[in-house]
């Protein structure tokens, strides 16, 4: 469905430190925030990208979303150059790649009532009668937990988790096939982020999405993902099955991240120790080179691990 060829964003900073977009000179810094980043999401998949703050998640997915324009690379979305098109083309295409961002409170309009909210992209794309525009919304409502009395109120009348139930609405009111869902539960606490989750593993069968879910939480990501790509300076530095990143991470980015994540069960946590520690050390501790295959469906950066 979707297909990422080396793809490229970057900033320049002025002379103030200010990030901006104009040509690059030679007295500016120029920030990598996607560095030659290569990936595909098959249809109906649920793929992770996974990384710090600050290595260039959110950036990617804006360019996927257009909205931002990629500084040189491709994306193919269902087989079609997407960064080649414009006008009526991309607005049709658009509808079918919706996004649900990771504040909850800065992303709904404050002026706007909850009903508007959810009925814009239909209106936006021309589609449906006001009547059946209006009956679209209630049933997304519902179907994300809400009820009526919460058409007509506001988003600052909402808590944070109803208020991404709300960006859940208004992004699947379109019917896409594809869902970004950028850090869309880190703003929010710990049960309402496993609400979410679930919500959104429920409708992602209900409307059969394909999901790109982009988050540093790395238990969330096994919970949900199918495969997981780990990103770290702006590049990919593995990408395999999520399973295999757990129980046989090669990178030693990788490794990092899961040695800082509390495993609930004790005999999991020793057991994944012991394995770790019996790993040989590889070369290149930070190594961002070229994607490597080195198992069956298990790339990693600068080719570190050995190959099958």
């Amino acid at each position: 469905m979707l297909e990422i060829k080396k793809l490229y964003k970057h900033f320049v900073l002025s002379r103030t430190g200010q990030r901006g977009l104009g040509p690059i000179a030679e007295n500016r810094q120029m920030i990598r925030a996607v560095d030659g980043v290569s990936f595909t999401i098959d249809q109906g998949e649920s793929f992770g990208l996974v990384g710090e703050s600050g290595c260039g998640k959110t950036t990617l997915a804006r360019c996927v979303l257009r909205l931002l324009e990629p500084t040189a690379g491709q994306i193919f979305f269902m087989g079609k150059d997407f960064l080649a098109l414009s006008g009526v083309e991309l607005r049709r295409q658009r509808k079918r790649i919706q996004a649900v961002f990771q504040d909850p409170y800065g992303s709904l309009n404050p002026r706007m009532s909850i009903g508007k909210i959810v009925e814009e992209p239909l209106v936006i794309h021309h589609l449906g009668t006001h009547r059946e525009r209006k009956e679209q919304v209630g049933e997304l409502l519902h179907m994300v937990g809400l009820d009526d009395k919460q058409l007509n109120r506001y988003p600052e009348e909402l808590s944070g988790g109803q208020r991404q139930r709300v960006a859940l609405a208004r992004a699947l009111v379109t019917r896409p096939d594809l869902l970004v869902a950028d850090e869309p539960v880190s703003s929010l606490d710990i049960s309402i982020q496993a609400q979410i989750v679930n919500l959104l593993q429920t409708l992602k069968r209900e409307f059969q999405l394909t999901l790109l879910f982009i988050s540093h939480g790395l238990p969330i990501v096994r919970h949900l993902c199918d495969r997981v790509a780990v990103m770290c300076q702006g590049r990919i530095v593995e990408l395999t099955k999520t399973r295999e990143i757990f129980e046989n991470p090669l990178h030693p980015y990788t490794r990092e991240l899961l040695e800082g994540v509390p495993e609930p069960d004790p005999r999991i946590q020793r057991r994944e120790a012991d394995q770790r520690k019996q790993r040989p050390p590889r070369a290149g501790s930070q190594s961002l080179g070229e994607l490597e295959e080195v198992a069956k469906d298990h790339w990693v950066a600068g080719g570190i691990g050995v190959k099958a």
